[in-house]
């Protein structure tokens, strides 16, 4: 009703257990009554506390005790019948009835006369909680104070709980009260005499073990709210409520099913049971639709199975039935109108869940809720801190890789013009084709490129295309979502996401499925996409680099590749030379290569055996740098340590393998071969007296139709 501050938890538990303690001990009515009320004075605003009597099979208040801060015309004695008001509905539904102010809006209640009184007795805020036993209201607690909106909803609550204790007492004094009256009129017969003690007996009996059987609820109660401020671990606190909840309920078979709203089913997270063999074992799959757990939580409320060998309406049942359930329940878990998940409990005798048994448990899921809330937002919190920590790892080896550690070596002509076609499209956002032959060194072009651009300081992420089904592929780059597919357990950031502000380096993009290639076309366009099982879209701002070894016009011609990617792709197509057309290269790669491998294995040598260094040069390195790296790896390790050699015999084999591969080579390859080491020599240029068709002694038109016929573009090669 007001939002003042609430009374700290402790308070309100300290004082339900005192009252608790009264009840169990056998206290007086009236003493009971005078200790809450004293109580709830120091802790909420409290003017007057008043409990009325319901006579059996009427709507008529009978006024049994009242205390008030001073005079009062609503006394004991005073009687009223209540029939057509909002307290009659109370009373047969149990549910509380409040005002904030009385003298403002009485609905309901208004023309009773006891509200009058109250009203001119200046009580403003009030609060009537119907005490039930035995399924039927046997009296109306009343609770006000002349503040208007004195108390909130959270105060309401505690308040309603407080009281609720009262429920057997009050009828055990409603009953003693009336076999006294019983007493008076037979207390000249012995035998009804003797019935009268043996009723009250029992009746008093029956109303502890209720009073203790509520206590051991309450208890549950208390020793679960105080786990959930003890701990988060979710198991710790089912085992705290499975050991208490065996000595007032009889049961089999307890879980916690999680909600999975997106994948349309609840997972079994937690299972206590007798059965080691259960069907339904943890981590278990329920569907939403058509089973009990779901129903409940599209209902709200819980769903309970009294005999089920009779029916079998729900997925659980038959499973249950296997496992000898004969009864269950169950009751959804909400945290702020939010389902969270379901709690359910089976036994394998009949009937075992009666509507006590069942309201007693829709009280204990408010805690449990509040348990399963606490233990998937703690979850929730480790995984987001872990995937930073990775994703945190992962940033800074990529920001260490992009730094500059291998320089791009080299002096010859055609490695001077890459430099410069690197430098100048470095300064540019544009996407940059990188071709070469495998070896060439494309990733290190691409990392270049990055450290040379205004992203720099930003990531470079690199993926192989070729090493990935599109499926993989698309979840490593785009990234999903959790529950996207099998095994998908929590979300995962996207290759894209990883890059974002930086550079993404695609390498063998040949590679790539054509259903992949229109999702790539849509990043280039529209720099849009989404995760895997995601529905938002999401915006990237990342520069594009790929590459790759074959002629992707080929690739285009024969339907591998798309051609509006291609020319996405070929905005600035930049070609690397093999290393048999940078032959004065050799040389510095071979210096470089040895000073690194020699350090590794601690060899210091003396000299160089110039054999070695004419050998490479003749060689034609079909696996370019990369064989020419691999080729020093080995002979550091096998050359004596006053002179570095490389074995005859091993660049001799290779030779005869490359020459029986050069014999099948088709007569188009040669021309195409020697077309390109011509551009390659003139950068480009056809005519003049440097021009490729003076060096090939061809008419310049018809180098040109040779150019078109074998599908080369001079313009890749313009210096």
């Amino acid at each position: 009703m007001t939002d003042s501050s609430y009374p700290s938890t402790s308070r309100l538990i300290d004082l339900i257990s005192e009252v608790t303690s009264h009840l169990n001990q056998g206290g007086n009515f009236e003493v009971v009554l005078k200790t809450m009320y004293e109580k709830v004075q120091r802790l909420l605003p409290c003017d007057r506390l008043q409990v009325a009597f319901v006579k059996p099979d009427t709507t008529i208040l009978v006024m049994g005790r009242v205390f008030v801060s001073g005079r009062t015309q609503l006394g004991t004695r005073f009687r009223e019948d209540v029939r057509g008001t909002a307290l009659e509905e109370r009373l047969q539904t149990g549910d509380t009835l409040g005002f904030e102010d009385l003298s403002e809006s009485s609905e309901g209640i208004a023309q009773l006369e006891s509200t009058q009184h109250l009203i001119q007795e200046g009580i403003r805020s009030l609060v009537y909680f119907p005490l039930i036993a035995a399924g039927k209201s046997v009296a109306l607690v009343g609770i006000g104070a002349s503040k208007e909106n004195a108390y909130n909803q959270y105060q309401i609550d505690a308040l309603k709980t407080l009281v609720g204790q009262l429920a057997g007492i009050a009828e055990r004094e409603r009953l003693i009260s009336r076999l006294r009256a019983d007493n008076r009129r037979l207390i000249h017969s012995q035998e009804l005499q003797e019935q009268f003690t043996e009723k009250l007996e029992e009746e008093i009996e029956l109303r502890t073990t209720e009073l203790r059987r509520k206590e051991k609820e309450l208890s549950l109660i208390l020793e679960l709210a105080k786990a959930l401020h003890e701990t988060l671990d979710l198991k710790k606190n089912f085992e705290t409520l499975i050991n208490h909840l065996n000595d007032i309920i009889d049961f089999d078979r307890a879980g916690i099913l999680f909600l999975k709203p997106e994948l349309g089913y609840l997972q079994i997270e937690i299972l206590f049971s007798k059965n080691s063999q259960e069907q339904l074992q943890e981590e278990a799959q329920v569907p939403v639709s058509g089973s009990a757990a779901g129903k409940s939580i599209e209902l709200k409320e819980a769903i309970s199975v009294s005999e089920l060998s009779a029916r079998r309406d729900f997925y659980e049942d038959s499973f249950f039935i296997s496992d000898g359930i004969q009864s269950y329940v169950s009751i959804p878990l909400f945290t702020r109108n939010v389902p969270m998940g379901v709690f359910q409990l089976g036994s394998k005798q009949v009937h075992s869940f009666n509507e006590e048994a069942v309201s007693f448990l829709v009280q204990l899921s408010q805690q449990l809720s509040v348990a399963v809330a606490n233990a998937e937002l703690h979850g929730s919190l480790n995984s987001s801190s872990k995937k930073l920590a990775e994703e945190n790892i992962h940033l800074r080896e990529v920001v260490n890789q992009s730094r500059p550690g291998r320089h791009l070596i080299g002096d010859s002509r055609a490695w001077r013009n890459l430099l410069r076609e690197v430098e100048a499209v470095s300064q540019t956002d544009t996407t940059v084709l990188i071709l070469g032959e495998t070896g060439t060194g494309k990733e290190m072009v691409a990392r270049e490129i990055h450290r040379l651009s205004p992203r720099r300081d930003k990531p470079f992420i690199a993926i192989n295309c070729g090493v990935l089904t599109d499926d993989l592929l698309a979840s490593d780059l785009f990234g999903h979502e959790k529950g996207a597919f099998t095994g998908a357990v929590e979300k995962r950031l996207g290759r894209i996401e990883l890059a974002e502000g930086g550079t993404l380096f695609l390498d063998e993009i040949a590679e790539m499925g054509l259903s992949m290639q229109v999702k790539l076309l849509r990043v280039l366009q529209e720099r849009e996409y989404e995760r895997l099982g995601g529905e938002k879209t999401l915006r990237s701002n990342v520069r594009i680099l790929a590459a790759t070894n074959r002629n992707l016009l080929n690739e285009v011609e024969s339907k591998r590749f798309r051609e509006d990617l291609y020319y996405r792709l070929n905005i600035f197509p930049v070609r690397l030379p093999c290393l048999r057309e940078r032959l004065q290269d050799i040389e510095p790669f071979l210096l470089f290569f040895l000073d690194q491998y020699s350090k590794k294995i601690g060899k210091n040598f003396k000299s160089i055996d110039p054999q070695s260094i004419e050998l490479c040069k003749a060689y034609p390195w079909p696996g370019n740098v990369r064989e020419l790296e691999n080729v020093i790896a080995r002979s550091v390790i096998i050359s004596p340590e006053a002179e570095f050699s490389i074995d005859p015999q091993v660049l001799n084999s290779k030779i005869q393998r490359v020459t029986e591969r050069s014999e099948r080579i088709t007569f188009d390859d040669r021309v195409r071969t020697i077309l390109t080491e011509s551009l390659i020599h003139s950068q480009g240029k056809i005519y003049g007296s440097e021009g490729a068709a003076e060096a090939l002694n061809l008419k310049p038109s018809t180098l040109q139709a040779k150019l078109a016929k074998y599908g080369i573009d001079r313009t890749e090669f313009k210096g």
